[in-house]
């Protein structure tokens, strides 16, 4: 179990590191992190937790209230989606005006 965490937390720091010497400005990286963050703790997080939070035998995966919540959280999921393309995008197109 302990490798599982240990292979994340590598995975996560080697990204970041890559992010922060390949990142063009600090801006970028707060737009990256607000594009990412925002959509989860909004959207995908509270319909996830209530998806599995409410027993199955109570409310079953084909009802409407879980029905709604999982569009919630591909709603969440396709918010995040365009955010991230538009930041990477404007990378692309500022790094191509340069040279």
């Amino acid at each position: 179990v302990w490798i599982r965490h240990i292979i994340i937390a590598f995975v996560l720091l080697a990204s970041i590191n890559l992010l922060v010497i390949f990142a063009p400005s600090i801006l970028g990286i707060f737009g990256l992190i607000g594009a990412t963050s925002a959509p989860c703790l909004i959207f995908i997080f509270p319909a996830i937790f209530y998806i599995r939070i409410m027993p199955k035998d109570k409310e079953p995966m084909k009802s409407p209230p879980k029905i709604l919540a999982s569009l919630f959280a591909c709603l969440g999921v396709l918010f995040m989606t365009m955010s991230l393309s538009f930041i990477i995008i404007d990378w692309v197109t500022k790094s191509s005006h340069s040279h």
